[in-house]
């Protein structure tokens, strides 16, 4: 079953975040707690890991792509 890593909201007013560089790669193994992709804002930045074991399939956004936060 895959899974949907949603993008997490850094600050009160955001509504979207930009991935500043991808961690893992498509394909490649993930576990509890890897860094899959850095975020920035204009004020902030941080590591977001991942909540689930598996692969990583598919990567629906490229580095500094701006991306909703849900």
């Amino acid at each position: 079953m895959a899974n949907i890593v949603k993008m997490p909201q850094i600050g009160l007013n955001e509504t979207s975040n930009v991935i500043s560089s991808w961690e893992k790669k498509e394909g490649e193994k993930v576990q509890v707690g890897d860094v899959l992709f850095s975020i920035e804002t204009d004020k902030s930045s941080m590591d977001v890991e991942s909540e689930f074991e598996g692969v990583l399939l598919k990567q629906l956004y490229k580095e500094w792509d701006a991306c909703e936060v849900l």
